[in-house]
């Protein structure tokens, strides 16, 4: 999926994602008809990193990164993907002002020396926004997030004659 990461990182809906690696630092996509956002970075670090670590520099990067209060969390939980990583990853609900439920999700992770984060964001206004929101989520985690996955160089260009 990003060239520049060598990540791959299965999504819902292949086609409905308009997918930016070039213009920032971030890997940064839209699907305009769930009005979900992902951004996914990765990057070395000078010393071995934690997670923890890993989400610190994210949030000096992005200081409007939402932090979850403890009853928004819907799931909270380690995980080890890419394969060698260590990460965390938390789903969240907020609902604002108009009646529209925003389903979030953060996953930060380290390996070594490098750092990946992960972030989605996803919203819904109708009268069914709790269950659809709780639907994008789990599939996020559970398909996304769980097929996370490096790929090698060699994968990244094919075999060349």
């Amino acid at each position: 999926m990003s060239q520049r990461f060598l990540i791959s990182l299965p999504l819902h809906d292949r086609s409905g994602w308009a997918l930016n690696d070039r213009d920032s630092r971030w890997l940064e996509g839209r699907h305009r008809q769930s009005a979900t956002r992902l951004s996914l970075r990765m990057w070395n670090a000078s010393l071995p990193v934690t997670p923890t670590e890993c989400e610190k520099q994210v949030r000096r990067w992005r200081p409007e990164l939402l932090r979850p209060e403890p009853s928004q969390l819907v799931d909270s939980q380690e995980v080890r993907v890419p394969r060698d990583f260590t990460g965390r990853v938390q789903a969240f609900v907020l609902r604002d002002p108009e009646g529209r439920v925003h389903g979030h999700l953060q996953y930060f992770g380290a390996k070594a020396r490098q750092c990946l984060s992960v972030l989605y964001s996803t919203r819904d206004a109708s009268r069914n926004a709790d269950v659809v929101i709780a639907a994008r989520l789990d599939a996020l985690m559970r398909q996304s997030l769980a097929g996370l996955a490096e790929r090698s160089v060699e994968q990244r260009f094919g075999s060349r004659p």
